[in-house]
């Protein structure tokens, strides 16, 4: 594994963290504070990684930049409480519920 793939995998997973909290946020599945907290966590991670991405080529940025972006829209729409609007792959499945 190259170094960019290792850091496209490091934005990918943590996205995929924000996201399954953001899915179980949405379903009320534990507690609410808690979750916030997990929130508060992942938000503060974020400049960390987000940084290590500029050395990504062009392409690989792109991708890991639009996979954070998402990651930050669940983060902070758990912290909102649901009241700002959410990734799109969050608003489907707040669609389909």
């Amino acid at each position: 594994m190259t170094e960019e793939e290792s850091l496209t995998l490091v934005a990918h997973r943590f996205s995929n963290e924000a996201f399954e909290l953001a899915k179980a946020f949405v379903a009320g599945d534990g507690d609410g504070d808690e979750l916030k907290a997990k929130a508060a966590e992942l938000r503060e991670r974020l400049p960390e990684i987000s940084s290590q991405m500029g050395s990504l080529p062009d392409a690989e940025r792109a991708d890991a930049n639009r996979t954070l972006s998402d990651a930050n829209l669940d983060i902070g729409y758990v912290l909102a409480g649901g009241n700002v609007p959410s990734s799109i792959r969050l608003h489907h499945v707040l669609s389909e519920g």
